[in-house]
């Protein structure tokens, strides 16, 4: 058989005042992220790109050179296809390849995650600009 017994408070006036308040500020700081998170979205700045729908913008052919943006602001020229590698949760980026020989100058490791925008070049050769790469 179920006994019941009388329930009381646990707490007094004073605590029960105080977790409402902090219930209020919860609900406030839930509702200020709910909004940066909507403004970022609106201004594209959540746009992630998978290993799939970049490797689709590799095989493209004839191929179109590409711009990489990432969160910090860099940006990465990409002229060949052969100058990304792309994996499962980040992009190898070749920079600074010699227009003569095809030969890189260093290999720039990127997480995916920072990859904001990728925008289609003119059709320009690496030559005709300042050193590919970081621009």
């Amino acid at each position: 058989m179920i006994q019941w017994r009388e329930v009381r408070p646990i707490a007094s006036c004073a605590v029960n005042v105080t977790l409402a308040r902090r219930a209020s500020k919860v609900r406030s700081s839930l509702a200020r992220r709910a909004s940066f998170i909507g403004r970022a979205v609106g201004n594209n700045l959540w746009n992630r790109y998978g290993p799939d729908e970049l490797t689709e913008l590799l095989r493209v052919r004839p191929f179109v050179p590409l711009r990489l943006r990432m969160t910090d602001g860099r940006n990465y020229d990409i002229y060949h296809p052969d100058q990304v590698l792309v994996m499962r949760g980040r992009v190898d980026i070749g920079v600074g390849a010699d227009p003569v020989t095809g030969v890189l100058e260093r290999v720039d490791h990127c997480s995916l995650l920072h990859v904001v925008r990728v925008e289609q070049l003119s059709a320009v050769s690496p030559g005709d600009k300042l050193p590919p790469g970081d621009s």
